[in-house]
């Protein structure tokens, strides 16, 4: 890399910083989520309703989207939606006996996300678990171990760059 001003400098280190964050931030952030999805949501007791999990619900990791909000911030969100099986779509596939629709979500909500029901506890069409702050958890996690500034560090030494 040879940069011929201080522009050209900024630039470079820009684009690398973004790279890191879209190929090793962007993963460990959302390992973190992961396991926050399933030691606060699904290690809470339910009885009311069937998850989805790993079949399109929260704990599907296809559903934990990460994006470049600008050139240095990264956004990492579940978009799982609350109930996309009640417009027609057969639910048996993925639901034995339809237990799905038989509890806990209605029709109103299918186009709504469920994690920020589930993180605040509001939204619920039964009696509330309460909230089930994953989101939060994983940030504090993250603030507390720093397990993305590592992940970073990992990025930018992938690209050549010697970082302390």
């Amino acid at each position: 890399m040879i940069c011929r001003n201080i522009n050209e400098l900024k630039a470079e280190i820009e684009r690398r910083i973004e790279d890191a964050l879209v190929n090793e931030v962007a993963v460990v952030v959302k390992e973190v989520v992961y396991k926050h999805i399933l030691s606060d949501v699904y290690n809470f007791p339910q009885a009311r309703y069937a998850r989805r999990g790993a079949y399109d619900g929260l704990g599907d990791m296809d559903n934990t989207y990460s994006r470049l909000v600008n050139k240095n911030t990264l956004s990492v969100e579940n978009i799982a939606k609350t109930n996309p099986y009640l417009n027609g779509i057969d639910t048996s596939l993925k639901f034995p006996n339809n237990s799905f629709t038989q509890r806990g979500y209605s029709a109103h909500m299918d186009k709504d996300y469920l994690a920020p029901i589930v993180e605040s506890g509001n939204g619920y069409d039964y009696k509330s678990p309460g909230a089930r702050p994953f989101m939060q958890n994983s940030y504090e996690e993250l603030i507390d171990f720093g397990a993305h500034i590592k992940a970073m560090k990992e990025g930018l030494r992938r690209q050549g760059l010697n970082v302390l």
